[in-house]
């Protein structure tokens, strides 16, 4: 499908436009997207002591360079997006406007983030129970710990073409605590109402933490193709070495840890799981008698196409339906 973004993985150039028409030295946008955010409006219900309210973030560009590579803050390609606050609160992003949309078209917004949210200087830990130094997502509501709840992605579109982030035009997809690696932030979808639409990337704070740190990468707006869902697509052995897969549960629901079994797949040399959707995330492989497991989360519902390589080559292949469920979990190691 085709992305109808510019720019879409931040490899691109960088300017200073924002969403008052004023450039900050503190601030560098991607090209084709605007900076937005809050100031102000302090005291917050949540937080009294915080008079200031949201603070203006700093932007700049991350990436496969230093001092992004430990952790890695970057997904794919030359660059990712990153801004923060420090000893602040935010509620800030981006946004495209993209044009040459057929009014009725259904679009797909999507995108990948994760935060570093802690009160210490160690960029591989966040705070909040369970959060620590795991690769953690848990969609919003799901979870009561504070710290794990400081920060929270969405991502949206306004089908009327509108820049105004706060508008009631603007449709919002879930949202989701996401920290230490990329994940992709729930997908929205709206029909455009014109000839053009608006892509949000959108995070929010809490808590005055010492680190407020926002990444991105990879965002995607596609058209929905209209047609009838693909049913649950059966398990399919194929040999050599009759490896033949299998999943636990069967159906999995959105969130809910899973299991893809390789029976007899033991003796494969490099095994890999190989996956058609993207929205995905594979643990370490385990052997067990003279099977290979992967433990495994998924966050998006809809069928599923698997494969188990060795190295680059087939030997197994099936499939499965994501089912509707509320999620919550740390995505495994």
């Amino acid at each position: 499908m085709t992305n109808l973004l510019q720019n879409p993985g931040f490899d691109g150039d960088w300017w200073r436009k924002t969403h008052t028409g004023k450039e900050y030295g503190e601030i560098l946008a991607p090209m084709s997207w605007v900076a937005y955010w809050k100031e102000g409006g302090g005291p917050m219900a949540h937080d009294p002591d915080n008079t200031e309210g949201y603070g203006r973030p700093e932007m700049q560009a991350a990436g496969p360079f230093p001092p992004y590579l430990d952790p890695p803050r970057s997904r794919t390609g030359k660059g990712s997006l990153k801004y923060f606050t420090f000893w602040r609160i935010h509620d800030a992003g981006v946004y495209q406007k993209v044009t040459g949309v057929t009014p009725g078209q259904k679009l797909r917004f999507s995108a990948w983030a994760h935060g570093w949210s802690s009160t210490q200087d160690d960029a591989h830990i966040s705070d909040g129970a369970g959060v620590g130094r795991n690769a953690f997502f848990a969609l919003e509501g799901s979870i009561s710990d504070d710290s794990a709840r400081n920060m929270t992605f969405q991502v949206g579109i306004d089908p009327t073409g509108g820049t105004d982030p706060w508008a009631s035009t603007v449709v919002w997809g879930k949202g989701a605590h996401i920290y230490n690696a990329f994940a992709q932030v729930p997908a929205v979808e709206a029909v455009a109402q014109g000839p053009a639409v608006t892509v949000f990337l959108r995070s929010r704070c809490l808590w005055r933490f010492k680190h407020n740190d926002v990444y991105w990468d990879d965002a995607e707006l596609t058209v929905v193709e209209a047609g009838p869902t693909p049913g649950p697509t059966p398990v399919v052995p194929v040999t050599p070495g009759n490896v033949q897969l299998s999943f636990e549960p069967a159906q999995p629901g959105i969130g809910e840890l899973f299991t893809v079994v390789a029976r007899n797949g033991a003796t494969i040399t490099d095994p890999r799981l190989g996956f058609e959707n993207c929205e995905i995330f594979v643990g370490n492989v385990l052997k067990q008698g003279n099977d290979l497991r992967w433990r495994c989360l998924a966050f998006v519902p809809g069928p599923y196409r698997v494969q188990v390589l060795a190295g680059q080559v087939p030997v197994a292949s099936g499939g499965f339906t994501l089912l509707t469920k509320t999620p919550t979990g740390n995505i495994p190691k």
